[in-house]
């Protein structure tokens, strides 16, 4: 350390001279508070031994966030001092404890974790931040400032008495968090006030590591070259410190060490990081280095946000692009987000002055005055082309440790939002919040401020309300205010470190060994990344849990590759890290004798980069793969060229290309641990490792994935995709009641189901399709439409790739159950938006607008969350009209209607769970059929009877049809727009581009009436023959949707030009083809159509007769299959009653199955599940399905004799089990599982459990 003289001002701040300061065993020079009476406790006992207890309760987990009273103790016991020879028996200590501390007012829910970490040059510190809960934040940066911030002009002196405590202290946290098997970023575990006393074993185990004896000092002093009088600056001194203060004030806030004799004692562990923070900023003031010591900070933090404005999409605008006479304050500036937003961010700060007179608290941050700001705003919006912009005024605070005033103030034509710079840190690394999310929190923010004038919440606290609130403060009970306790967003910090998981790691880098900052590359595995290796072109992959860690980089840099080959470098970099993760059990125990302190690195290269940019779709795989790998080793380093000839073998359902990647690195392992002098895995261990670890099938992290073979996959010109939002949903429902005015009811709950009726019908046509209506008016539609039709592009996408991974990442990371959870939410999330912007293309269809307003990303979001809307209370309506449940309705006092969808929960939930385990099932079953060209081709024609029918019903064949929608696909995919557009007039000679048979006017033209959505003025107005149904967006199987019409007409002028988007075309194919194959294909009354569906109908349940008889062993069992009853067949009745599908009569277990199989289409909407419950238990005048089968039941019950006579089997004694078998899963058996007669399983039952199937079958 730099000599400081013994009459200058202490650096400590005291403004006392050192002499007669921290010169003296750290002593402060303040005034000794005036002598108190002796406390009856803490003056009986042993000061030391009880200020060792504390400080040790203070370090458990269980007793995180009660530093308040861990303080109040230990101030106590400062102020009572002795060194008594009586210790305190653990039971009276507990006792004591536990009656005079159960709770402090003071205390709150602690936002931070139990530990974190710091990292210096040593590496990974671990630190207690107790209640500082931006403190580690502030500390880590400030460090960063000092050490690595270049021309921060900082003073010798400053940067090397920083290195010297910050060395010290940090090692004396990081010893006790060793000693203890504390990791970074535990959790505190808190489970009531109460203070927690461990096992007395584990209190002394505590004590001993926070007690350092005179030579265990000297070692640490000595080892890490640090200076004694580091360790003076923080040593209390007992005479001289005043215990007799505030919180704020209390000496062990700055001072944590305490020696008696020749011992030492951490008396404040948990406080240790503030101190050194108060230390390095007071240690800068006394060299009157502060205002370059803070510049050096706040520039680094304000480099840092960059970064994070780009990651939360707020793009940086140049103020020459626009020009604002007013000169933008220093660390400020404009950014863009979404269409027609530009947030203009300030950066205020506390640049530290004054800090040793206040070393507490600032009132002096550099602020920018509301008349600049809005002088600057009122500039931004007079330039004609931002005159529509809406502006965002985003101002970060950057403290530096201690308190600060700051007073908000509303801008004009701005939504405002003041957020401290930390808690902006939490948002940014919780990674799904963006700019637009904060600008829809900001103008929640403001609408409820008049709610949050009573307490001062942190923006962290009212964002965490905000999201466990749907994206709104609405409460369904009227509230004064928020009943928010301060730190309710603990969840909101501890997911922000946890998901990036920051930390350093060793590195060797060109012989050189150093620590490098990573973070999180993957949720579920120890994967990390180092950022700034991205900055500078490298990628590089860091695998934990093996002795001395592995790096995986490719061995060049990716600036100058194509977009093709850098993704083809991502893949493999995961891949191998992903497999290195697996191996890890199995290898580290050959590399445990290594170095720990010097990395693997894994380094690889593509043999020839050209073929795996442009990869030849020829996938014949060539023999002896794995001799066409190089691989090299050094005592530290492996390097590998990966051969073109594994491309074919990643393109399959099979990872066996991977197998042989994974061959080829063990065996680079052998040459590194020969290089090392230890012995090699044997090629039996490497053979067991692989079959163990890389077992042959779908567990694969790369495929080739030929869009050729599923052009819905195709990435081609797509915009990100994006889901209904929650605050947008939030501001309908509040918009409902103020328009429905006289309309709606009191509030109150509604009783009769008239009363629901209207409502309903009412919230629909008079409050959400006007304002919906009011909302379109705004946009042209041609551009709208256009933006509407790339979104249904991405959302189609995203469902096809949801589909095609599903059973990769059950195999490479989750268990099957797992997976169905997350994938009902995605899929959810994903096919409920895909409603709402189909329905909003169809709308604009029919009834287009010229309004001005710019689209943007908020704009489609607002008019989603209507349709969304507009779907849903036309779905209650028809619950209520249908009287499928008991809906409750009413009216809140705080002006939303509410509706009870619990009944419909219970019935919904267990029914789309079994639907996605059968999604899960068949992307399992059916994984091969992703990689078609390794199979042989098989299709089926399209029957002829079906041709003829469409072309006598629309003028074109149904296979004439399909070759249009393809060539329309073709024509979009050329296109460099997500979606494709032609002059209809042109239309038809690009078309017969890509067919072998052209269109004639009239084919063509009948095949664009068939697809075509055209404009039809209004939305209410229907063409000839449809009905109202066609336009409910809320029903399935509509002949004006988007899905049976996907092509748009739209009207410029005189001319007309079709829009259509390429994978909607292609989903509307296969949609056709399901629906005539499943007979649901709605038509006109008198079509020729509907016969010609019947023989689908008939196919399917053929075919799910062979399956049921397949999928179960029948070799000791007697079975047939339509087994007709009647009076002309050899199971004889009156009547002809049908036949039973499948019959099985199991000898072994005495029972008679009596199977109807049922190839019925699941229900997907309130009416089809009317639909669906009819055709099974029938109306008054016709019986259904079940009872018909119950019919068949009860006659075998009551003439078993006549099956024995037919068959020869003696089955009086047999039980009758009578069940349906299903396709898939259906509603009806969660819907009426109490009225039942019989069970229902599906084929998915049979061919997993086979007979074992049946006999578990229940009602």
């Amino acid at each position: 350390m730099k000599k400081i003289n013994r009459n200058d001002p202490c650096y400590c701040g005291s403004n006392i001279k050192y002499k007669k300061c921290c010169y003296n065993n750290g002593a402060s020079g303040k005034t000794a508070s005036t002598p108190l009476a002796k406390h009856p406790f803490f003056g009986k006992y042993n000061s030391f031994d009880l200020l060792n207890s504390v400080a040790a309760l203070s370090i458990l987990p269980q007793n995180h966030g009660k530093n308040v009273r861990f303080e109040q103790m230990s101030l106590l016991i400062f102020q009572n001092f002795n060194t008594n020879s009586e210790t305190v028996p653990y039971e009276i200590l507990k006792e004591y404890v536990t009656e005079n501390f159960g709770h402090h007012p003071y205390e709150e829910i602690p936002v931070n974790l139990f530990t974190d970490s710091i990292t210096f040059h040593n590496g990974n510190n671990t630190i207690f931040p107790g209640i500082t809960e931006n403190g580690s934040f502030i500390l880590s940066n400030l460090l960063t400032a000092l050490f690595l911030w270049p021309n921060s002009n900082i003073a010798d002196q400053v940067l090397e008495n920083s290195f010297q405590v910050t060395k010290l202290l940090l090692n004396f946290s990081n010893r006790v968090a060793k000693l203890n098997g504390y990791e970074r970023y535990e959790q505190g575990k808190a489970e009531d006030s109460a203070i927690f006393f461990p096992e007395t074993e584990k209190l002394q185990a505590l004590k001993d590591s926070l007690v350092l004896s005179s030579s265990d000092i000297e070692v640490v002093l000595s080892d890490n070259e640090i200076d004694k009088r580091a360790l003076d600056a923080f040593l209390i001194n007992i005479e001289s410190d005043n215990f007799d203060h505030t919180q704020e004030e209390n000496p062990l806030l700055y001072k944590p060490l305490l020696r008696a004799g020749e011992k030492y004692l951490i008396v404040s562990p948990t406080t240790i990081s503030f101190a050194l923070t108060h230390y390095i900023w007071s240690l800068s003031d006394y060299f009157r280095n502060i205002s370059n010591v803070s510049r050096a900070y706040h520039d680094l933090l304000w480099n840092s946000l960059q970064q994070q404005f780009t990651r939360m999409k707020f793009t940086y605008i140049d103020v020459k692009e626009i020009p604002v006479s007013t000169t933008l304050p220093e660390r400020s500036g404009l950014y863009r987000f979404d269409d027609d937003k530009i947030a203009f961010i300030q950066y205020i700060f506390d640049d530290g002055s004054n800090y040793k007179v206040q070393p507490n608290f600032t009132n002096s941050l550099s602020i920018i005055s509301p008349t600049i700001k809005e002088k600057i705003i009122k500039e931004i919006l007079t330039d004609s082309r931002y005159s529509s912009y809406q502006i965002f005024d985003l101002v970060l605070i950057s403290p530096i440790g201690r308190g600060f005033a700051f007073s908000e103030c509303a801008i004009d034509h701005a939504a405002s939002l003041n957020i401290p710079l930390f808690e902006f840190n939490v948002l940014s690394n919780l990674k799904d919040c963006d700019a637009l999310d904060l600008w829809k929190f900001a103008l929640a923010n403001y609408a409820n401020r008049e709610r949050f004038n009573f307490i001062s919440f942190s923006v962290l606290d009212k964002f965490k309300l905000y999201l466990d609130r749907d994206e709104s403060f609405h409460s369904d009970i009227p509230e004064f205010s928020f009943p928010l306790p301060i730190g309710f967003s603990q969840e909101l910090y501890k997911q922000s470190i946890l998901k990036t998981d920051n930390h350093a790691v060793r590195q060797n880098t060109n012989g050189r060994k150093s620590f490098v900052l990573v973070e999180k590359a993957e949720v579920y595995s120890p994967i990390y990344l180092s950022p700034a290796s991205l900055y500078t072109s490298l990628l590089q992959f860091y695998i934990e849990g093996y002795p001395q860690g592995i790096w995986v980089m490719p061995s060049r840099e990716l600036d100058d590759l194509s977009r093709e080959l850098r993704y083809m470098y991502w893949e493999f970099n995961g891949a191998f890290a992903y497999w290195l993760w697996q191996l890890c059990s199995s290898l580290s125990v050959h590399l445990k004798n290594l170095d720990p302190d010097s990395p693997i690195t894994i380094s690889y290269i593509f043999d020839d980069e050209a073929s795996f940019e442009t990869i030849d779709r020829n996938y014949k795989r060539q023999e002896g793969l794995s001799d066409k790998f190089k691989f090299t080793a050094s005592s530290s380093k492996i390097s590998i060229t990966i051969p073109r000839e594994l491309l074919p073998y990643l393109y399959g359902s099979d990872n066996l290309g991977e197998r042989v990647l994974v061959e080829i690195l063990l065996k680079g392992f052998n040459l590194l641990l020969s290089n090392n002098g230890q012995p090699e895995i044997t090629s039996e261990e490497i053979a067991s490792i692989i079959e163990k670890d890389v077992p042959l099938g779908m567990k694969k992290k790369i495929f080739i994935l030929d869009t050729s073979d599923n052009l819905l996959l195709d990435p081609s010109n797509l915009q990100p995709f994006r889901h209904i939002q929650k605050y947008d949903i939030g501001l309908v429902l509040d918009q409902i009641v103020p328009r429905l005015a006289s309309d709606c009811p009191p509030p109150g709950e509604l009783v009769t189901k008239e009363e629901k009726n209207k409502l309903t019908n009412n919230i629909v046509q008079k409050a959400l399709l006007p304002l919906l209506r009011e909302k379109l008016a705004l946009y042209n539609s041609t551009i709208l439409l256009q933006r509407l039709l790339g979104l249904n592009e991405s959302l189609i996408r995203k469902r096809e790739f949801l589909r095609i991974h599903t059973p990769t990442i059950i195999a490479c990371y989750v268990s099957v159950e797992e997976h169905c959870e997350n994938l009902m939410l995605d899929l959810g999330r994903n096919n409920r938006s895909a409603i709402a912007v189909r329905a909003l293309i169809e709308h604009i269809a029919a009834e287009p607008y010229n309004g001005t307003n710019i689209v943007s990303v908020a704009a489609i979001d607002e008019i989603m969350g209507i349709m969304d809307q507009i779907v849903d209370w036309g779905s209650i309506g028809d619950q209520i009209h249908y009287e499928l449940f008991d809906i409750r309705m009413g009216v809140l006092e705080t002006g939303r209607i509410a509706s009870d969808k619990n009944r419909l929960k219970e019935i919904y939930d267990p029914y789309n769970q079994a639907k996605i385990s059968e999604n899960v099932h068949d992307a399992i079953e059916t994984f091969a059929d992703v990689f078609p060209q390794l199979k042989e081709e098989s299709g089926r024609s399209i029957p002829e009877n079906l041709n003829r029918a469409f072309l006598e019903d629309f003028g074109v064949s149904t296979e004439r049809i399909l070759v249009f929608m393809g060539a329309l696909a073709e024509i979009a995919f050329q296109q460099s727009t997500p979606y494709g557009s032609f002059k209809l007039t042109r239309l038809r000679s690009e078309v017969n581009k890509y067919v072998t048979d052209e269109f004639d006017t009239k084919e063509f033209d009948s095949a664009v009436s068939y697809l075509a959505l055209t404009k039809r003025g209004k939305l209410e107005k229907l063409p000839k023959g449809y009905d109202f149904i066609d336009i409910m967006p809320w029903r399935f199987n509509r002949m004006l949707s988007l899905l049976r019409k996907p092509l748009v007409i739209v009207e410029d002028g005189t001319e007309k030009i079709a829009y259509w988007g390429p994978r909607a075309i292609l989903d509307s194919r296969s949609y056709l083809m399901d629906q005539c194959t499943s007979d649901r294909l709605r038509v006109f009354e008198d079509s020729k159509i509907k016969s010609a569906l019947g023989k689908f109908a008939q196919e399917r349940g053929d075919a799910l007769v062979k399956r049921v008889v397949n999928a179960i062993d029948m070799k000791d069992h007697l079975y047939r299959t339509d087994v007709y009853i009647g009076p002309k067949h050899d199971l004889k009745n009156e009547t002809l009653i049908g036949d039973i599908d499948v019959m099985i009569i199991d000898q072994t277990k005495k029972v008679l199955y009596s199977l109807e199989c049922k190839s019925m289409s699941p229900s997907r909407n309130i009416k089809e599940m009317i639909e669906e419950v009819d055709k099974l238990f029938g109306s008054d005048n016709t019986m259904g399905w079940i009872g018909k089968h119950m019919r068949r039941h009860e006659w075998l019950e009551k003439n078993k004799d006549i099956v024995t006579s037919k068959y020869g089997i003696d089955i009086s004694s047999y039980s009758i089990k009578s069940i349906i078998v299903t396709q898939e899963n259906m509603l009806t058996p969660h819907l009426k599982k109490d009225s039942l007669p019989l069970p229902f399983i599906t084929i998915y039952n049979i061919e997993k459990d086979g007979l074992l199937a049946l006999e578990n079958a229940a009602i």
